[in-house]
């Protein structure tokens, strides 16, 4: 018995199809799947089907091929579930391709789509269930032998998984956008195990960097910056942001009142560990990081709460507020 094909109940006649004594045509279809269903691929043969068409008064090629077809696809796809056939499996498919009267270019079509889509199945099992070894190619290698599949179709499967592979490896390392460098090493090495070269992906490469010096930033210790001559020689600079946006906030004279955040300067920020610097096109503004009360992060900039005056609202990428916000809380200033 062959478990996809399951026992189904014959349609009743309709009123006329009572009156007139005639079966629904569809019940021809479902005696050949419940024949299947009761006895297996043995139980059918062409004589049998040449009965039931002699019964029904059609034949089940013509009216129901496709259905024909999709018998023999369900299957190739039970006897590949272990993805391999054994030559009694071979068989009896070929017993079936007989019965139901389907020629060569339709059964190596479906050998070679669900041939595919097996394989596919195989090498990612094999990936999510140990390292990607020598061992591992071979045993792929012998699958494909069974399958019979062209090997340009295994190379294009093969690429196909083994990079998808390694794309949900890598953004379930950086699910918390921060990279150690173990983390690192550990995915370089996936990547040379898969033969694949991660920097080919210019997203990949440009997070793997990013998300590599937000985890340097919180853990190593800060690096100054050198030859800042728009600073101090007596501070130290952490961080050095181009075209920031510089909002304060203005009172609406409307009627309805309330604030806004108007746009006062645009420049080049510096971060020191005494004070924000920003050299704007108008002019410049310096905020003590020792007057600072809290620093609130918002989608696209942080707006900087004083103990006195304005609250400015610095803009600019998130990536380089990112990096604001972290050096700000590793000088004990930033509190969301």
């Amino acid at each position: 018995m062959i478990a996809p094909f399951q026992t189904v109940a014959l349609k009743k006649p309709s009123f006329l199809q009572s009156i007139f004594r005639q079966n629904p045509e569809e019940n021809a279809l479902i005696e050949l799947n419940n024949l299947i269903a009761n006895g297996g691929i043995e139980s059918i043969s062409p004589e049998i089907l040449e009965n039931i068409e002699a019964r029904y008064d059609l034949s089940l090629s013509d009216r129901f091929g496709l259905n024909l077809e999709e018998f023999y696809a369900v299957a190739l796809n039970y006897y590949l579930t272990n993805f391999k056939m054994s030559e009694q499996e071979s068989a009896k498919l070929k017993q079936l391709a007989t019965a139901l009267r389907l020629n060569e270019k339709t059964t190596e079509y479906f050998r070679l789509e669900i041939g595919k889509l097996t394989y596919r199945k195989c090498f990612i099992k094999t990936l999510n269930n140990e390292e990607f070894t020598t061992a591992s190619e071979d045993y792929l290698k012998d699958i494909q032998y069974h399958l019979k599949l062209p090997e340009e179709t295994e190379k294009a499967i093969s690429k196909e998984v083994r990079s998808q592979h390694l794309l949900d490896y890598f953004h379930k390392m950086v699910a918390d956008q921060r990279v150690s460098p173990q983390e690192e090493a550990a995915f370089k090495q996936k990547a040379k195990s898969l033969n694949i070269n991660p920097e080919q992906n210019p997203e990949t490469r440009q997070q793997l960097k990013d998300f590599r010096q937000y985890w340097s930033l919180e853990n190593e210790e800060l690096t100054a910056i050198e030859n800042i001559f728009e600073i101090q020689k007596s501070e130290t600079c952490y961080l050095v942001i181009n075209r920031i946006q510089f909002y304060e906030p203005r009172s609406n004279r409307s009627k309805y009142g309330g604030t806004y955040d108007k746009l006062i300067d645009s420049g080049t920020l510096y971060l020191t560990h005494k004070r924000i610097f920003v050299i704007g096109l108008e002019k410049n503004y310096t905020i003590k990081l020792e007057n600072i009360i809290r620093a609130q992060k918002s989608s696209d900039g942080i707006t900087i709460h004083k103990m006195t005056g304005r609250n400015p609202t610095i803009k600019a990428s998130q990536h380089e507020i990112t990096q604001l916000v972290i050096i700000l809380k590793r000088l004990g200033i930033y509190r969301n």
